[in-house]
């Protein structure tokens, strides 16, 4: 089942989607993407992680989780994407 949750962006979307971007890439992740959405993937201690985003409006952008380990919270990854834009 596909987690969705939002994040806001308090910089340039541009800056932003490189930020979130490095921070993937720099774990071992793959990141395939744009301003208009894309994909991403990546692992954890506890197993691999798998979404898309799509880019909502200046200020927000909107994740959607399709593939995470059972024992790995949203609030758990929301946190990690939050702390590639902090």
């Amino acid at each position: 089942m596909a987690t969705k949750f939002t994040i806001p962006i308090t910089k340039d979307v541009d800056t932003a989607l490189k930020e979130i971007r490095d921070g993937i890439i720099g774990g071992g992740g793959e990141f395939d993407g744009d301003r208009d959405g894309g994909t991403f993937s990546g692992k954890s201690p506890l197993g691999s992680i798998a979404g898309n985003y799509t880019l909502l409006n200046e200020s927000e952008i909107e994740i959607t989780i399709t593939k995470k380990p059972m024992m790995l919270s949203k609030i758990a990854i929301k946190s990690a994407i939050k702390d590639y834009l902090a």
